[in-house]
């Protein structure tokens, strides 16, 4: 097999150096989840410069079925690194409800921002908190979604189930033109915010944000994390939210060559600026958050870089 020799001209605080590598050509796919999203453009950002500074990695990225999805095609090595929510990575390792057995072939890259955990009713209502939702109608997803799953959760430490409302299993765009009808209560999504849905939903009827008790949620499910929905994100929300959020992550197949995943670790750190001007929600990822509530071990690749910069000890 011939290898490839790469030359390339890396420039560092103003100096230029010479690289040379001799590495054969990488091909790696990462999937993120509807190109409407959050992931999409942030990957397609971070797939810019890897396919520019690598030398020798080119990636490409892809449209799934979103984190259930992306859980069994990392784990199967169908795609190479995957966007995903924490909890589903969770429940893929455990073993745990939508997935019937346990998966463990996944491992981290990053941590990046919280999807907020977002509970809204119609203004009109007489819903204030998660247990006035009893009796009500509620849309908590599409069938077999972490937003369903998220929902459960939430519930649960309210000591509440679906069995409590009249749940709608929906998706969100459909939750919204509900929410615009009237012909619900209230929704459930969690995304990064702002979320266009909702901010499309608060210009035209009046809505109401629901607060979650962080302390519940975070002493029962280790993957939560405190969140805060400040003042005038959306159209007549005029003071704060206190909630909660699903850690993000990105995460690959165990098999993704060490030096694959160091090379792509260190661009996105790097650029972590640029990502930043991709979507508002990277406007949360520190150097610091980087590295903290990964729930799956790390990949050797990642761990070795973040060592090299000193976030991990």
């Amino acid at each position: 097999m011939i290898a490839v020799i790469i030359i390339a001209i890396v420039v560092v605080g103003g100096a230029a150096y010479l690289s040379t590598t001799t590495r054969q050509p990488v091909k790696i796919s990462i999937a993120t989840c509807s190109s409407a999203g959050a992931w999409y453009p942030i990957a397609g950002v971070w797939a810019n410069y890897i396919n520019q500074e690598s030398g020798y990695i080119t990636a490409t990225v892809e449209t799934s079925g979103c984190s259930s999805a992306n859980a069994y095609t990392v784990n199967r090595k169908e795609v190479d690194v995957s966007f995903i929510m924490g909890n589903m990575i969770y429940y893929a390792w455990t073993g745990h409800e939508p997935f019937n057995q346990s998966m463990q072939n996944a491992r981290g890259i990053a941590v990046i921002y919280p999807d907020v955990v977002q509970f809204v009713v119609l203004a009109d209502t007489d819903i204030y908190t998660i247990p006035d939702l009893k009796g009500k109608i509620f849309a908590v997803g599409s069938p077999g979604s972490g937003n369903v799953m998220t929902t459960q959760e939430i519930f649960s430490v309210y000591n509440m189930t679906f069995d409590d409302i009249k749940p709608q299993y929906i998706a969100f765009t459909q939750m919204i033109e509900a929410m615009k009808n009237k012909q619900i209560d209230g929704c459930t999504y969690s995304a990064g915010i702002p979320t266009a849905g909702y901010t499309d939903l608060a210009s035209v009827r009046a809505v109401r944000w629901l607060p979650i008790d962080p302390s519940l949620v975070t002493k029962k499910y280790s993957y939560y994390v405190p969140c805060v929905i400040p003042a005038n994100t959306y159209p007549g929300q005029t003071t704060d939210v206190v909630t909660v959020g699903v850690t993000d992550l990105i995460v690959c197949n165990k098999d993704l060559p060490d030096d694959v995943v160091y090379t792509i670790t260190k661009i996105f750190v790097q650029h972590l600026k640029d990502l930043q001007a991709a979507h508002p929600s990277m406007k949360q990822v520190s150097l610091d958050t980087l590295v903290k509530g990964m729930p799956i071990p790390w990949h050797p690749g990642a761990e070795k870089y973040y060592r090299e910069i000193g976030l991990i000890k």
